[in-house]
């Protein structure tokens, strides 16, 4: 392949995954503020039954719609990932005697920046399950009301 065309496939590459990995972030700030409408008016002391099944209604669908495109997002992400690791695999590129594209603390370690702790849970994997969780509450408003404990 010729270098410059390498070169813009790289380039093409790595923004098209930098903007799958922004597009994958922007989910859950944008799930978070619709659920905080949702809830407020399903945990309402004046909201009517009505109102109180349709937002959480939405709140469960919303939770699973922004799981699912947070998913494929990162989905996504990893496939364009895989292949720029395979670029730099092929034409053996190296920094700081390490892969760009080895684990995070692999890399942290080849430059004395090392992982402790809880930075090693994979924030993604938080996201879905804290996404889960609106879903769930959600749920549990619908029964709540359906049983009468919410007025």
């Amino acid at each position: 392949m010729d270098p410059h065309m390498r070169s813009d496939v790289y380039v093409a590459l790595a923004t098209r995954r930098s903007t799958f990995d922004s597009l994958m972030w922007q989910v859950p700030a944008i799930c978070l503020t619709a659920q905080a409408f949702l809830f407020t008016i399903a945990l309402g002391s004046s909201s009517p039954p009505s109102a109180r099944y349709t937002s959480s209604a939405l709140a469960l669908v919303i939770a699973f719609v922004a799981m699912q495109t947070m998913a494929k997002h990162r989905y996504n992400e990893l496939t364009d990932a895989r292949m720029l690791e395979a670029m730099e695999r092929q034409y053996d590129v190296h920094i700081c005697g390490t892969r760009p594209h080895l684990p995070p603390r692999i890399r942290g370690a080849a430059v004395g920046n090392y992982t402790r702790g809880w930075i090693r849970l994979k924030s993604a994997d938080l996201w879905l399950i804290s996404l889960g969780s609106f879903g769930l509450t959600g749920l549990t408003v619908i029964v709540l009301t359906a049983s009468g404990f919410l007025k």
